[in-house]
């Protein structure tokens, strides 16, 4: 079980998630987290209020590396944008994580800042990126 809360999210966040990061930081594409990270399992608990976003648990398996960090998103005029705590629970926090759904953890992990909102890129604009490089690369080749 890990524990975790965020007091002050950022303007305009609509939404939270507990991620595990196996290397580097949580960066999202197509849906998903990538960069090596996965998605917590389901989280419970209170929802985002003005005041905040209530403390929340996620059950998870054990880790041998890694962080885990908190991402939350925003719908800005039609585009999604998400933000990610700077700072990160390590997997072998003893204190916020606990193994045992019965012996709850000491502690609550609570990241202390977040980086500033980035797009979230759509898998359109992506894979017509994709495409215009692989026929710049193909016509490049044909000249040759």
């Amino acid at each position: 079980m890990i524990h975790w809360a965020v007091d002050t999210p950022l303007a305009g966040t609509a939404s939270a998630q507990l991620v595990y990061v196996s290397s580097g930081t949580p960066a999202y594409a197509h849906d998903v987290i990538s960069n090596g990270t996965e998605l917590g399992d389901a989280v419970s608990g209170l929802a985002i209020t003005p005041a905040g976003i209530g403390e929340q648990s996620t059950a998870d398996s054990a880790r041998l590396q890694g962080a885990y960090y908190v991402v939350l998103f925003r719908d800005n005029g039609g585009q999604l944008e998400y933000a990610y705590s700077t700072t990160a629970l390590l997997y072998n926090d003893s204190v916020a994580i606990t193994d045992d759904a019965l012996t709850p953890a000491l502690g609550v992990f609570n990241p202390e800042g977040f980086t500033g909102w980035a797009p979230v890129p759509e898998p359109g604009s992506a894979a017509l990126l994709c495409f215009g490089a692989a026929a710049l690369a193909l016509r490049r080749r044909k000249r040759a």
